[in-house]
Protein backbone atom coordinates (compact mmCIF):
# COMPACT_ATOMS: atom_id res chain seq x y z
CA UNK A 1 0.00 0.00 0.00
CA UNK A 2 1.39 3.40 -0.97
CA UNK A 3 2.11 5.85 1.80
CA UNK A 4 0.36 9.21 1.52
CA UNK A 5 2.74 12.08 1.07
CA UNK A 6 2.19 15.10 3.29
CA UNK A 7 1.45 18.34 1.51
CA UNK A 8 4.16 20.97 1.86
CA UNK A 9 3.30 23.54 4.47
CA UNK A 10 2.91 26.34 1.94
CA UNK A 11 0.08 24.41 0.23
CA UNK A 12 -1.96 23.76 3.38
CA UNK A 13 -4.93 25.96 4.33
CA UNK A 14 -3.85 28.31 7.12
CA UNK A 15 -0.16 27.77 6.36
CA UNK A 16 0.52 31.44 5.63
CA UNK A 17 -0.50 32.42 9.15
CA UNK A 18 1.70 29.69 10.64
CA UNK A 19 4.66 30.75 8.51
CA UNK A 20 4.12 34.36 9.59
CA UNK A 21 3.90 33.30 13.24
CA UNK A 22 7.14 31.36 12.93
CA UNK A 23 8.90 34.44 11.54
CA UNK A 24 7.53 36.57 14.43
CA UNK A 25 8.81 33.98 16.91
CA UNK A 26 12.24 33.99 15.26
CA UNK A 27 12.36 37.78 15.29
CA UNK A 28 11.50 37.97 19.02
CA UNK A 29 14.20 35.38 19.79
CA UNK A 30 16.72 37.34 17.72
CA UNK A 31 15.89 40.66 19.39
CA UNK A 32 16.15 39.24 22.91
CA UNK A 33 19.48 37.64 22.01
CA UNK A 34 20.97 40.63 20.22
CA UNK A 35 20.12 43.43 22.60
CA UNK A 36 18.73 42.46 26.01
CA UNK A 37 19.76 45.81 27.50
CA UNK A 38 17.22 47.58 25.29
CA UNK A 39 14.25 45.72 26.79
CA UNK A 40 11.60 47.92 28.35
CA UNK A 41 8.30 47.11 30.03
CA UNK A 42 6.51 48.04 26.80
CA UNK A 43 8.78 45.79 24.73
CA UNK A 44 8.28 42.83 27.06
CA UNK A 45 4.53 43.39 27.13
CA UNK A 46 4.45 43.52 23.34
CA UNK A 47 6.42 40.26 23.06
CA UNK A 48 4.13 38.56 25.60
CA UNK A 49 1.08 39.65 23.60
CA UNK A 50 2.64 38.33 20.39
CA UNK A 51 3.46 34.97 21.97
CA UNK A 52 -0.08 34.65 23.35
CA UNK A 53 -1.47 35.42 19.88
CA UNK A 54 0.76 32.77 18.33
CA UNK A 55 -0.43 30.21 20.88
CA UNK A 56 -4.07 31.01 20.08
CA UNK A 57 -3.39 30.85 16.35
CA UNK A 58 -1.80 27.40 16.66
CA UNK A 59 -4.68 26.18 18.83
CA UNK A 60 -7.19 27.29 16.17
CA UNK A 61 -5.35 25.78 13.20
CA UNK A 62 -6.60 22.54 11.69
CA UNK A 63 -4.79 19.35 12.70
CA UNK A 64 -3.98 18.66 9.06
CA UNK A 65 -2.24 22.00 8.62
CA UNK A 66 -0.39 21.63 11.90
CA UNK A 67 0.80 18.18 10.86
CA UNK A 68 2.17 19.47 7.57
CA UNK A 69 3.79 22.62 9.04
CA UNK A 70 4.99 21.79 12.56
CA UNK A 71 7.12 18.81 13.57
CA UNK A 72 5.79 18.69 17.15
CA UNK A 73 2.87 20.95 17.99
CA UNK A 74 2.95 19.93 21.66
CA UNK A 75 6.65 20.78 22.01
CA UNK A 76 6.26 24.09 20.17
CA UNK A 77 3.35 25.14 22.38
CA UNK A 78 5.13 24.06 25.58
CA UNK A 79 8.25 26.05 24.71
CA UNK A 80 6.30 29.15 23.65
CA UNK A 81 4.33 29.02 26.91
CA UNK A 82 7.57 28.72 28.89
CA UNK A 83 9.05 31.67 27.00
CA UNK A 84 5.93 33.74 27.65
CA UNK A 85 5.99 32.90 31.36
CA UNK A 86 9.67 33.85 31.61
CA UNK A 87 8.98 37.16 29.85
CA UNK A 88 6.24 37.85 32.40
CA UNK A 89 8.70 37.15 35.21
CA UNK A 90 11.25 39.44 33.54
CA UNK A 91 8.57 42.12 33.26
CA UNK A 92 7.80 41.87 36.98
CA UNK A 93 11.48 41.95 37.87
CA UNK A 94 12.05 44.98 35.67
CA UNK A 95 9.04 46.82 37.09
CA UNK A 96 9.99 46.11 40.71
CA UNK A 97 13.80 46.08 40.79
CA UNK A 98 15.10 47.10 37.38
CA UNK A 99 17.58 45.27 35.18
CA UNK A 100 19.05 42.91 37.75
CA UNK A 101 20.93 39.66 37.17
CA UNK A 102 17.62 37.84 37.70
CA UNK A 103 15.98 39.96 34.98
CA UNK A 104 18.67 38.86 32.51
CA UNK A 105 18.33 35.21 33.61
CA UNK A 106 14.62 35.36 32.83
CA UNK A 107 15.40 36.81 29.40
CA UNK A 108 18.02 34.11 28.71
CA UNK A 109 15.57 31.37 29.70
CA UNK A 110 12.87 32.93 27.54
CA UNK A 111 15.22 33.19 24.56
CA UNK A 112 16.32 29.59 25.04
CA UNK A 113 12.68 28.43 25.11
CA UNK A 114 11.97 30.32 21.89
CA UNK A 115 15.00 28.71 20.28
CA UNK A 116 13.65 25.28 21.29
CA UNK A 117 10.20 26.13 19.92
CA UNK A 118 11.79 27.06 16.59
CA UNK A 119 13.75 23.81 16.59
CA UNK A 120 10.54 21.77 16.94
CA UNK A 121 8.61 23.91 14.47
Amino acid sequence: MARLRRKPCDESPGANELLHNRSVLARIEELIDANPRSMTENTLSSYETSLSSIIMSIRHTSPETLESCINSTEAVLAHIREARDQLNLAYGQLAEKGKTNQFYRYLRTSRSSLEKALKYW
